[in-house]
Order: structure tokens, then sequence, then C-alpha cells
């Protein structure tokens, strides 16, 4: 943290091998429904979850890149349910939300699963309001980390991640998600939640994928 370095943008990235827009996202065996999500714990869990991720939000103030670690539920092959409560210490996401809600614009969000691990190891951190943690990662191991822009949002992304999914959450509704059994044995019980809709999906030609840190 005390040697942050920026990261380097680059045009092409092996996480946009393959893009997918418009109606390759809808339906049966399209969009998400493309990938094996698991569901983390069978039998208390209300839909497949990715746990493992980094979603990525922007402040539309200052354009610093936030971090974090939520999970997302699917509900449809274009649509995803986030779970970026507020809470004392956190999350900064949540607060770019309310800071698009209060613009009454959606905001525009990525969420990645499988990038590099110094980079993965920096959504759960709890950072200082502001700071990057894609810079930190960079400190991490000692060189930039290469980053590209987002094909549907104005966000970046670790460019060697292994899939990208790109949309926008809605800052006038909230819907009903969970629900969903936590890793530290409680049941998180059914609660309205932000909703993302799906604008692409990127993701290396052989994506390897670990899609959740459940057992």
């Amino acid at each position: 943290m005390a040697n942050p370095i920026d990261p380097v943008t680059v045009d092409r990235a092996a996480c946009q091998e393959v893009v997918l827009t418009g109606k390759d996202l809808v339906g049966k065996g399209n969009g998400m429904d493309r990938f094996s999500v698991p569901i983390s714990t069978p039998g208390y869990d209300s839909a497949p979850y990715l746990t493992a991720t980094n979603v990525i939000t922007r402040n539309p103030d200052t354009g610093t890149l936030n971090m974090g670690t939520y999970r997302a539920g699917l509900k449809a092959s274009d649509r995803l349910a986030i779970r970026m409560v507020s809470r004392p210490g956190g999350a900064e996401g949540h607060m770019h939300w309310e800071m698009y809600k209060a613009r009454n614009k959606k905001m525009p969000c990525a969420i990645v699963v499988g990038c590099p691990p110094a980079v993965a190891y920096m959504g759960p951190q709890k950072l200082p309001i502001g700071v990057e943690e894609i810079a930190i990662a960079g400190g991490a191991v000692g060189e930039p980390i290469r980053q590209v822009r987002c094909k549907t949002v104005e966000i970046m992304v670790p460019a060697e991640s292994e899939l990208v999914i790109e949309g926008f959450i809605d800052t006038e509704y909230l819907e009903p998600e969970a629900p969903f059994a936590e890793s530290h044995g409680h049941v998180a019980l059914e609660d309205y939640n932000t909703v993302m809709n799906i604008t692409a999906i990127t993701h290396r030609e052989k994506a390897f994928l670990l899609p959740s840190f459940h057992r």
C-alpha cells in the first residue's frame, strides 16, 4: 500500500477474445447459461451464484475505480442479483451506487471472474476510500497490472482475466434476492438487493473458471 504502481492500458486483451452482446445474451444456453455456475450450498441457495468475483464500479465524481467481492446470483441469462450491501467501513461499490442514484442514472459495472492472483486478492480488502485496488496489486507484484477498457461500459478490467461480465446496475429498483448460505455457516435470508442487466460478456477462448470460493 505504501508503494502502489498504476496499471498500464492496452488495446487488445486475452479477456476479450470472445465477445457476446445483444441476442447472444438472451435465452436458454446463452449469456450466463453458457457457463457452469454452481449452486454453492444445495438445499439452501435460491440460485447458482458467482462468489469469487472482483466487482468493479466507477466513482462518477472522481473517475476512480473500486473492486469489491460481492456474490452475484443468476436471475436470467442476462440478469444478475448483486449483494452490494451498505455496512460500516464499506462497501465502496454501494457508495458509488448511491451517487448514481442521486443522479438518476444507472451504474456501470463489470464483474471479473478469474484474474491475476494479486488482483483477485484485492477484492475483499478494506482499503481507504478512493484507493484503487489494481494499483495496490501492481505494488504487490512490483510491476504494472495490464488493463483494458470494457466493450460496453466505461470500466477498466485486468487484461489477463478469464471472464468479464459487463452491464448496468439499476438505481431505481431493488429486487428480492437470496436465501444464500454464507461460508461461515449462516444463511442470509431473503432481502432486497441491486440488479445488474448484462450488456456484454467477454472471455478467453479457453477460459478457466473458478466461480466460487465455497466448498
